[in-house]
């Protein structure tokens, strides 16, 4: 058999030329022949061609691009050139040209007169975000297009630009300012000013003011090609834009305003502003473009927050207080919280109204004033007694001493078993704890010391315990009788007496008395107007009978009626007055029992008081 044998066979028959071979054989074709050569060419050849040739210039353009990845030759942003480098050489580039560029002095004249700020120093410098995205735009997706166009030949603008600059006017005015005022003829304003209690307007004075518009565009003009120059300042006569001729009037008005201190008020407290602190609070205000004396708004407001934090006073509600040497009932207190926009607007209108006075306006704070539920916690559910006494004729330094040690005793609570110290509950007799010198006994010599009259409580609170059936730990009557201690009808030998040493132990003459109930005790003191002190003991009926004799008079001693002088100095020079009769002296004796329920005694003892005779004692 006969095998035919294989060969390859191209594609390509004589009506159908080899594509491939045609095109290289194109681009071997000497220049003069190319454009014979195109136009003789098949339809399909023309397009793989200028499909090859597109593919050729992109790939040629994106290999520039990623081959250089640097700016643009020419490129320069102002006077900075920045071509040929990386990105990153170009913001470093850009950075150290800039810093050189706002620091460079400059010089301005005037006169005889020379200055070189930098440019930084009037303001002017260049915008670094404006300057970097030119920077960063010569490698967005746009640079193979023209990397594109240069691979064909393609002429393109220039990549130079124009510096962005950053301008501040009002440091340019500052600075043109401050160089008239250092050569003395920059305008003076008018001010205020205070001298002493009043509010002062000083008078303005004319001058010359530096163009600034004429200075900038000078400036920018210069800048384009910077070569350090010299300009001269422009100035021009002007009036001070504050005329003491505007504000005299003005604060003519307001003068009455000023004349006296300005008092606010509350219904329990003051205070008062001085003319010279009030005249702190206006100012000149040239916002509308007409000068203008007003109040400080920011000054009123710390005026007005001042006050509030001064007055302020929150609700004290009903409860205990553990804080001190005693526990002690906190009496409810209403507090008050000022009302801050009202009393700025009431502050304002009254110093418009040549006003003095100002009534804070207040929200009132309601404390919570129920004691039901804690009286029936701690057993406070019974008067057990009560003590009074009558201090009437005492002079008002006595008598402030009295209402103050009222106070102080006021609310004291006492534990089951334990006992009470009148020196403990009311503190230090100090003039720090709001106390006066005033009349007073101490060690059975007549005279005066600070609390004088403080005794007045202690015989008081000593009544209610002794009618109430407490033992009586320790006792002091005093050495002398007391018209103070005898009236109202209370008899001769019922008031107690206590001293203090000068130390901050309490030390000395104490009242005590114990209480012996299961429940706590409350003693209640107040003082009326009409100078009668009341004590009252809380606590749980312990169901005792009290029996108190009639006083027994063991020892009468007549006195010699020898004056006793003590010096006032509350009363005018040369003055004389009988302060208290001449007394004999005399010893009482008072006996007290004390049963339970079931007529057991549990105490049956004698209060014994021996008075020394007394002269008059004359002040």
């Amino acid at each position: 058999m006969h095998v035919a044998s294989r060969s390859r066979i191209s594609a390509t028959t004589p009506n159908q030329p080899n594509v491939r071979a045609q095109v290289i054989a194109l681009l071997l074709t000497p220049p003069a022949c190319l454009y014979h050569a195109l136009r003789s060419a098949p339809r399909a050849f023309k397009l793989a061609l200028t499909g090859a040739m597109c593919l050729l210039l992109i790939v040629t353009a994106f290999g520039t691009v990623q081959a250089r990845g640097r700016t643009s030759p020419d490129l320069a942003i102002g006077t900075i050139h920045i071509g040929s480098v990386s990105r990153t050489d170009a913001h470093s580039i850009l950075e150290q040209e800039a810093d050189r560029f706002d620091n460079q002095p400059i010089t301005l004249t005037y006169g005889s007169s020379k200055w070189t700020p930098t440019l930084s120093q009037l303001g002017i410098t260049i915008d670094r975000a404006a300057a970097h995205h030119l920077i960063d735009r010569q490698f967005g997706p746009g640079a193979w297009i023209r990397a594109l166009f240069q691979t064909v030949g393609v002429p393109l603008p220039s990549s130079s630009a124009e510096m962005p600059l950053t301008i501040d006017s009002s440091a340019l005015q500052v600075f043109c300012a401050d160089r008239m005022r250092e050569l003395g003829l920059a305008p003076v304003d008018a001010e205020l000013q205070i001298n002493g209690q009043s509010l002062v307007v000083t008078q303005d004075q004319s001058g010359y003011v530096v163009s600034v518009n004429q200075l900038r565009g000078d400036l920018l003009r210069e800048l384009h090609g910077f070569t350090a120059p010299t300009i001269n300042l422009a100035a021009t006569f002007s009036r001070a834009s504050v005329e003491s001729s505007t504000l005299q009037p003005q604060l003519d008005a307001i003068s009455t305003s000023l004349s006296q201190p300005l008092v606010l008020y509350t219904d329990t407290d003051q205070w008062s502003i001085a003319p010279s602190q009030l005249a702190q609070h206006f100012v000149i205000d040239s916002s509308s473009g007409q000068p203008s004396i007003i109040l400080n708004d920011e000054a009123i407001d710390t005026l007005v927050t001042d006050i509030a934090a001064a007055a302020d006073r929150p609700a004290v509600n009903v409860g205990i207080d553990r804080s001190g040497r005693v526990d002690k009932l906190r009496v409810p207190v209403d507090g008050i919280m000022v009302n801050q926009p009202s009393l700025r607007t009431a502050i304002v209108d009254a110093i418009k109204s040549s006003s003095h006075e100002v009534e804070i306006p207040v929200f009132e704070l309601k404390a919570k004033t129920s004691t039901d539920k804690m009286f029936a916690k701690y057993g406070l559910t019974d008067l057990i007694a009560t003590g009074t006494s009558d201090f009437s004729g005492s002079d008002e330094r006595r008598e402030a001493n009295i209402r103050r040690a009222s106070e102080l005793i006021d609310g004291t609570l006492v534990a089951p078993g334990k006992n009470f110290s009148f020196n403990v509950a009311l503190g230090p007799i100090t003039e720090e704890m709001g106390f006066v010198t005033a009349g007073a006994t101490e060690g059975g010599i007549p005279g005066t010391s600070v609390g004088g009259g403080v005794c007045q409580i202690s015989t008081t609170v000593f009544r209610a315990a002794f009618l109430a059936g407490f033992p009586i730990v320790e006792w002091w009557p005093h050495a002398y009788r007391s018209t103070f201690y005898e009236q109202g009808g209370w008899v001769t030998g019922l008031d107690a007496s206590i001293q203090q040493d000068d130390t901050s132990t309490l030390e000395g003459a104490d009242f005590r008395f114990t209480n012996t109930t299961e429940k706590w005790l409350l003693i209640r003191s107040s003082v009326s107007p009409d100078d009668i002190v009341t004590v009252e003991i809380y606590g749980t009926n312990p169901g005792w009978t009290v029996t108190v004799d009639d006083p027994v008079y063991l020892d009468t001693v007549p006195t010699d009626f020898t004056p006793i002088y003590e010096v006032d100095p509350q009363l005018a020079a040369g003055t004389e007055l009988e302060y208290q009769p001449a007394r004999d002296g005399v010893t009482v004796s008072i006996h007290r029992t004390v049963s339970d329920g079931l007529g057991t005694v549990l105490i049956d003892e004698d209060f014994v008081a021996a008075y020394q005779p007394e002269g008059p004692v004359y002040r």
